[in-house]
């Protein structure tokens, strides 16, 4: 699918102000209910961020997830332990340890690490151990030589301990740091305090009815659609919900190519996909990405040909393809997706 996305034009131009511009605010949260496209257009912002220009590290909660120790391993191994000095010297003390001095194996110990602190069972002692955590990192926020832009997505997966760190003790940090952007979407989000609200944009994503919108989308992405009047029911009829009308328009025909070129070129992305997706995920890594994407794994084939083609139809049908690419270049970064 094209990377345009339908309408939320002041919400990308939000997003721009967050990461072009120094002074606060700088953290910016989008709230909808489900199907209001918070995930596509964190997604589609994301994927504006000039390359290189600021590193992007990204996070899906989960519920269940050990989401603290989770959050600081993914910061650690996008920028490396020479931006993190303090927090990796109050990391390796907690657990008695000594700072590794190279990075790659520093990388490989940060996890365990944090996972050890995550497993402690008493609740006074992990939480005590977060907050030193919080100010090493902090510490060492100050002196990045460029921002780091921070996004969660699936605020509502939180627990209610992620919840309270980082509406507490995280985003206080943020408000106190020029380097740090934070990008946070969610059905729910952290309950503005003083500390911080003055610096926080919100806004409410209330679902895309424009039809003319829609129809540049469907125009991109080669689907015919009847007539902008007809599209405009469609719209209406769902609310306005992206994920839905994506759902929708990608059942409708893919419109009359000019010449048998562009239907190559189609249905060569296709198999180069396909012919990709064989070669870097076996059945189980299948099972786990259908789990993670929550999508229904029983309901296709259990051969390997034919499940990928079962599961790419299912990604067109639902406009999920580029959320999958995506996925897959930060996996298997070594194939071409």
């Amino acid at each position: 699918m094209s990377h345009h996305i339908a309408n939320y034009t002041a919400e990308q131009a939000q997003f721009q102000e967050l990461i072009n511009t120094a002074d606060n605010p700088n953290i910016l949260m989008f709230q909808g209910a489900s199907g209001s496209g918070k995930s596509h257009l964190i997604d589609h912002c994301l994927r504006t961020v000039p390359k290189d220009s600021l590193p992007v590290v990204q996070l899906r909660l989960q519920s269940g997830g050990e989401t603290i120790p989770t959050l600081f391993n993914i910061i650690g191994s996008k920028i490396g332990r020479a931006k993190l000095p303090t927090f990796s010297q109050r990391l390796a003390g907690l657990i008695g340890k000594t700072a590794e001095a190279d990075e790659a194996i520093w990388k490989m110990q940060l996890r365990r690490q944090l996972r050890k602190i995550g497993h402690n069972s008493d609740l006074d002692t992990r939480q005590d151990w977060y907050q030193q955590l919080t100010d090493s990192f902090f510490a060492d926020a100050e002196a990045f030589d460029q921002p780091l832009l921070l996004a969660l997505d699936t605020y509502e997966q939180s627990s209610s301990e992620f919840d309270q760190w980082f509406r507490d003790e995280f985003l206080y940090g943020v408000a106190q740091t020029p380097n740090l952007r934070v990008l946070v979407g969610g059905q729910t989000l952290p309950e503005p305090l003083p500390e911080w609200s003055e610096v926080a944009t919100v806004q409410k994503l209330l679902g895309v009815t424009d039809a003319k919108e829609w129809m540049v989308w469907a125009e991109q992405n080669g689907i015919q659609v009847q007539s902008l009047e007809y599209l405009a029911g469609i719209c209406a009829a769902l609310e306005g919900k992206p994920s839905k009308i994506i759902q929708f328009l990608s059942t409708l025909p893919k419109q009359a190519t000019s010449g048998q070129n562009g239907a190559e070129s189609t249905a060569d992305r296709r198999k180069r996909l396909r012919q990709s997706i064989a070669q870097a995920f076996d059945v189980d890594d299948l099972k786990v990405i259908c789990f993670d994407m929550e999508i229904e794994f029983e309901d296709f084939s259990q051969k390997k040909k034919v499940l990928i083609v079962d599961f790419m139809r299912h990604l067109e049908r639902v406009g999920r393809v580029e959320e999958f690419i995506k996925r897959c270049r930060l996996d298997r970064p070594h194939l071409e997706w």
